[in-house]
């Protein structure tokens, strides 16, 4: 409510004379306007004057209206909205008809921004040229269009377009396909801009064009965002920056699986180069907002309501349950069941556009390569009966047909300006993402890569495809894609120099890191320094330079290149050198490579015996550790007894103790001396101790002191409880510790609570560190939530957890995750999470929060070992467990299992089993990976043609 509404007093009630505010474009016809709503035309400014403030001042108002403000808002149409407010309010105008004249006043301001094309005002734009998807037709319906069902997160857009009319600004719309992101995004600008000037523009140039005029109350329309960003001389973060500052109004649209945008906020990759660095930087300056593929409760009361005022169409979608509401509308179910129902000729055109896509295709594909794509998804019976093209024909005619006269399965583009041509075909937006899920685990196949090597012509389509080629280890069709689009694009050539050099073509991709660099590229100066002082390094090398050696080593480990370090280490052990043999057995410990330590400990190098002596009591190995002690290999039995001592079995270390010290290992006496001491072997300590074993004479000792320590407690000496539980401890004897630091707490020693919670904790005495807590004792509760959590006592912590114990909450999240319900661990997890990281009162988008339940349960599953509850799930297309178990089959190395994933076409898998093929296998493994996975699967003894 204005302040002049808020004043006591009632409108003047002359009815003023009609006046059609629709017909006011100009400020001149806004000025007429105002004076004819005046009264007589005939009178002064000065006469208005004085009639309007007498009407002012008999309606309670204590405002006025000067000669000058009049005078301006009859002959210019200039007032401001509180002014013309005043004005309507003395010439006697109804609460309720104020906003037209509202309206009338943003239209005769806001003037036509000149040399920018065809523009139209927001109000009156057309919703499908806009790119609102045309609705199914179904008896019944009116329009283009069902009647517009509010979202819950219009408020939110509302809210952030109102922001930038004040001050410019660039608001985008994220989610999948057909969830209605563009027809949110214009419902929210008629609200909140409706008068402002709108520009849908032909590309990045164009929007350049406008950024350098500097206009003010536009509204560049930027819908699937993904086009602009994608030319060579794409948008950019400058040109946003300036248009924002201009005051105009950014409004886009992009689909959240796009790489742009999946590849937002992540690591980067290729040495740390970005891949999409220009289009991150534009998304960094965008005011997000998810649109959510799901209706929530509320919104389906909404689409009730709508759909009782007679739209059929709401009706319709919400009868439907199989799909959303809005997929439904765009005829979503249609769509689906024409993919499965299509031939053989019209699926391979299908699945090789959701292939095309799925590795990064965004653009319209050309005829050609969807014919030649076709070719390995047809059976060779199927591709010998075809006739002439008719086939192609056929296949097409089918995959285009609109259906319920709104969406067809591909959809073809023609080119920019041009018309009655088709450039090419898309699939239609809600099928890509069926599709994509549909043929996750599949391979694409030969004739697939091979059609997009041929004739994709857009750079960015051909990075994006390079790239997820490389991810395959497919650099026959990785290569000639980059070197493509690396004749118009810099990117591109940047992504190329890194590809060879990764594959040691170091002459080639120096060749092309210093064309970027003569160009300035600070990223390509960097790579090419870095690639010369390898290559000098390796010269060096050769030549029997041991410093350049070691740098080489240190880079090819720091690059994930451990085989190749192993390979520099070998030769400077072979020439001699003691440090470069002590760098390969900690390098081959790191790396898991027991077979090459067993080979060098057998050898006789003892330091490869205790690397592999750690690394078997890592993996459990004790039958192969019990074997190599008793063939006398020491640093195996100390192993093997540090083993044993871990796992409570004292008295089996002993044994193993005694027959290395037997052997002549001194280091093992004083491993035995303390398990005598564990074990209170009193009499054995003795005659060590007079044999010279000082630390059995020191552990003797101890055995002496407490058998004292007892008699000045027995008397009555208070200082001797402390030690004396100290050394009983030490000892290992828990129980009686336990009675002396009882007493000690009791009597008010400091520092004995803390240690009585402690080994209450370890020894899992519950009720004891209860009843201690409740009576007040800060150490019993602090070590309480532990023990809950190890014995299951899952209602205890979560009544500490209503009480706002919040490390009672991290571990009741571990539990339910050890009970094997991730799901409900991970929502508390991320209830946690926001209350902690996000302001007061965020709550996260829908889509967002089922991201993260889905990612922290299969994390969860991973942490314990629940390989076939993960496999399950990846099976069912649940990504985020795809993603930890191929983790967690890398972490047991087990490259069997992610051969078999990754050759289904599972990149996470096909990236750890690189890794550990770098890092455990051989050059020759590593061929072979490359060509299984060329041949979609197939893990042949010799290289093929594939």
């Amino acid at each position: 409510m204005s302040s002049l509404e808020s004043q006591t007093g009632e409108d003047v009630g002359r009815e003023p004379e009609p006046v059609d505010r629709s017909q006011v474009h100009t400020p001149a016809e806004l000025g007429a306007a105002l004076r004819k709503l005046a009264g007589d035309s005939n009178l002064s400014v000065r006469a208005i004057e004085r009639r309007l403030n007498c009407e002012l001042s008999n309606a309670g108002c204590p405002e006025k209206l000067s000669k000058s403000t009049l005078d301006d808002m009859f002959r210019k149409g200039r007032s401001r909205p509180e002014t013309l407010d005043l004005f309507l309010r003395a010439c006697g105008v109804p609460v309720d008809q104020r906003g037209e004249w509202r309206a009338a006043r943003e239209r005769a301001l806001s003037q036509r921004p000149p040399g920018l094309g065809e523009l139209v005002r927001v109000e009156a734009a057309n919703l499908r040229e806009l790119g609102v998807r045309a609705a199914i037709d179904v008896p019944g319906a009116f329009g283009d269009l069902p009647g517009y069902v509010k979202r819950e997160v219009d408020g939110e857009i509302c809210e952030s377009l109102k922001r930038a009319v004040v001050e410019g600004g660039f608001v985008l719309l994220a989610g999948g396909s057909a969830v209605g992101k563009t027809r949110t995004a214009i419902e929210a600008l008629r609200e909140v801009a409706p008068q402002y000037w709108l520009l849908h523009p032909a590309d990045a140039a164009h929007v350049r064009q406008v950024a350098q005029q500097r206009p003010a109350r536009l509204v560049v329309w930027l819908d699937e965002l993904h086009r602009y960003l994608a030319e060579p001389d794409g948008l950019s973060a400058a040109t946003v920056r300036a248009l924002r500052q201009s005051g105009a109004i950014l409004l886009a649209t992009l689909h959240h699986d796009h790489p742009y945008w999946k590849s937002f906020g992540t690591d980067h990759v290729a040495g740390g180069a970005d891949l999409h660095e220009r289009a991150h930087a534009v998304l960094a300056l965008a005011d997000v907002k998810y649109v959510d593929a799901n209706f929530s409760d509320v919104e389906i009361r909404q689409a009730r309501s709508v759909a009782e005022t007679g739209d059929v169409r709401i009706g319709l979608a919400l009868r439907v349950t199989e799909y959303g509401l809005v997929q439904t509308i765009a005829a979503a179910p249609q769509l689906i069941k024409y993919w499965k129902g299509a031939g053989p000729y019209a699926a391979a055109l299908l699945k090789a556009a959701a292939d095309a896509k799925r590795l990064g295709a965004w653009g319209p594909l050309p005829t050609k390569l969807l014919k030649e794509a076709a070719y390995d998804y047809l059976t060779p019976r199927e591709r010998a009966e075809v006739i002439d093209d008719d086939w192609f024909k056929a296949a097409l005619e089918y995959c285009t047909r609109v259906l319920m006269g709104a969406a067809s399965a591909l959809v073809p583009v023609a080119p920019p300006g041009v018309m009655g041509k088709t450039m090419g075909y898309r699939l239609d937006g809600y099928l890509q993402e069926y599709g994509a899920a549909e043929r996750r685990k599949v391979q694409p196949p030969a004739s697939c890569w091979q059609a997009l090597v041929d004739h994709l012509h857009d750079p960015s389509d051909q990075t994006n495809v390079a790239w997820c080629a490389r991810e395959r280890l497919l650099y026959c069709y990785a290569e000639p894609l980059l070197r493509k689009a690396a004749d118009v694009s810099s990117d591109a050539a940047g992504d190329l120099g890194s590809l060879l050099a990764s594959q040691g073509r170091d002459s080639e991709a120096i060749e092309i890191f210093h064309g970027l660099a003569d160009t300035g590229d600070k990223l390509s100066r960097l790579r090419l320094a870095q690639l010369e002082a390898e290559r000098d390094a390796r010269a060096r090398a050769a030549k029997g330079d041991q410093e350049a050696a070691y740098a080489l080593a240190d880079h090819a480990i720091q690059r994930g290149r451990e085989a190749d370090a192993i390979m520099i280490y070998r030769a400077l052990e072979s020439a001699g050198d003691s440090e470069a043999a002590s760098n390969l057995n900690c390098l081959l410990h790191q790396c898991g490579r027991a077979d090459d330590l067993r080979e060098r400990a057998n050898a006789g190098d003892r330091q490869a015996a205790r690397y592999l002596a750690g690394l078997l009591a890592r993996k459990g190995s004790e039958s192969e550790m019990w074997v190599r002690a008793s063939a006398g290999d020491q640093e195996s039995a100390r192993g093997l007894a540090s083993f044993l001592v871990e796992r409570g079995r004292l008295a089996e270390a002993t044994h193993v103790l005694r027959s290395v010290e037997d052997a002549g290992d001194v280091e093992a006496s004083w491993s035995l001396s303390e398990l005598l001491f564990r074990l209170n072997h009193a009499e054995e300590l003795r005659i060590r101790a007079q044999a010279g074993d000082q630390d059995a004479a020191l552990r003797l000792t101890c055995l002496a002191s407490i058998a004292e320590l007892r008699g000045r407690v027995d008397n009555g000496d208070p200082d001797a409880g402390w030690p004396l539980a100290k050394l009983l401890e030490d000892q290992g004897n828990q129980a009686e510790a336990l009675r002396f630091y009882r007493q000690l707490t009791d009597t008010g020693h400091k520092q004995a609570p803390w240690h009585l919670a402690r080994l209450l904790a370890e020894r899992g005495e519950f009720e004891e560190l209860q009843i201690r807590a409740n009576a007040g004792d800060k150490d019993a509760e602090r070590h309480l939530v532990p023990v809950m959590a190890t014995l299951g006592l899952e209602e205890e912590l979560r009544k500490r957890v209503q009480a706002g114990d919040s490390k009672a909450l991290h571990y009741l999240i571990d539990l339910l995750a050890r009970l094997g319900r991730e799901e409900e661990a991970a929502r508390l997890h991320i209830g946690q999470a926001s209350t902690q990281d996000n302001p007061p009162g965020y709550t996260p988008p829908p889509q967002e929060a089922n991201n993260d339940i889905s990612w922290h349960s299969a994390r969860f599953m991973a942490r314990h070992d629940r390989e076939e509850k993960l496999r399950e799930r990846a099976d069912a297309g649940d990504e985020s467990a795809a993603r930890w178990l191929a983790r967690l089959l890398a972490s047991r190395q087990d490259r069997e299992g992610l051969r078999v994933r990754g050759a289904a076409g599972d990149l996470d898998a096909s990236y750890w089993l690189i890794k550990l093929a770098r890092r455990f296998g051989t050059d020759e493994d590593i061929r072979l990976l490359r060509y299984g996975l060329a041949v979609g699967g197939a893990w042949p003894d010799e290289p093929t043609n594939g």
